[in-house]
């Protein structure tokens, strides 16, 4: 499972509403794996920008602080396909770039 969630490795798994998710499926072998966290640990001032009002990871919002573009992307000639194919989240559920960040 990918959570959309979590800036630091528990993938905020401490609020009531994640740890009953986490606890009715881990029998059948749920995984939670936070796409934020490795970004965050990357170096890139999330905070900062926040503060600034760029949410980097609101919905559809193109750019993940260090790319704006997935590889593949890069080669797609339909320029509208292309232009978004550098999305990180399409709703709560991760887009191109965001599947690109959890692949790596």
């Amino acid at each position: 499972h990918l959570v959309a969630r979590g800036k630091a490795n528990t993938c905020e798994g401490d609020s009531k509403e994640n740890a009953m998710l986490d606890n009715t499926y881990a029998a059948y072998g749920y995984n939670a794996f936070c796409i934020q966290t490795g970004l965050y640990f990357g170096g890139h001032d999330y905070d900062k920008e926040q503060e600034e009002g760029i949410n980097r990871f609101g919905w559809q919002h193109v750019g993940d602080g260090y790319h704006n573009m997935t590889r593949y992307g890069e080669l797609e000639e339909d320029e509208e396909r292309r232009n978004g194919l550098g999305t990180v989240y399409r709703n709560w559920h991760p887009g191109p770039l965001g599947f690109q960040i959890a692949s790596d």
